[in-house]
């Protein structure tokens, strides 16, 4: 006589060994998880300059990248006032915080050939709980921003 099918004590072997892989890689999917939150705020950081850098350019007059503790937002004003934003307010990822925001009054502007206004430094660290930092650099003579 053929036995076929599993045995209750297969099935507890197997459930059990499928528990063991999936608790070993829950700390790879949370820093997985983690790497991916820094990234994409850095990138959308990034962008929130270069859309700043392009009005400019485009409308031939200044455009400003307002910062707070976790938000940030581009302007034709040269005021810090939310409900002026051009687009939106960008909040960042819960576990996402700015470390240095490297510009006066925590404001980025650029003039309408697309540099930096003033003689800011030109430098924006975002960081994650765990300590791991993103660095969006702006040229001041070009204007241009990228993430080190």
């Amino acid at each position: 006589m053929k036995n076929r099918g599993v045995t209750l004590l297969e099935t507890i072997i197997v459930l059990a060994i499928m528990t063991m892989f999936f608790v070993i890689s829950i700390p790879f999917f949370s820093r997985f998880t983690e790497n991916a939150k820094l990234e994409t705020a850095s990138r959308s950081v990034m962008s929130a300059f270069r859309t700043a850098r392009t009005l400019a350019i485009t409308n031939n007059a200044p455009y400003y990248v307002f910062f707070d503790t976790a938000s940030y937002y581009v302007s034709d004003a040269d005021v810090a006032d939310p409900t002026k934003a051009v687009d939106k307010v960008y909040k960042l990822p819960t576990g996402i915080s700015f470390e240095t925001i490297g510009f006066n009054n925590n404001k980025a502007w650029f003039k309408a050939t697309g540099e930096l206004g003033e003689a800011q430094v030109s430098n924006t660290v975002i960081k994650d709980n765990s300590g791991r930092k993103k660095t969006i650099n702006v040229e001041t003579t070009t204007g241009r921003a990228r993430i080190d």
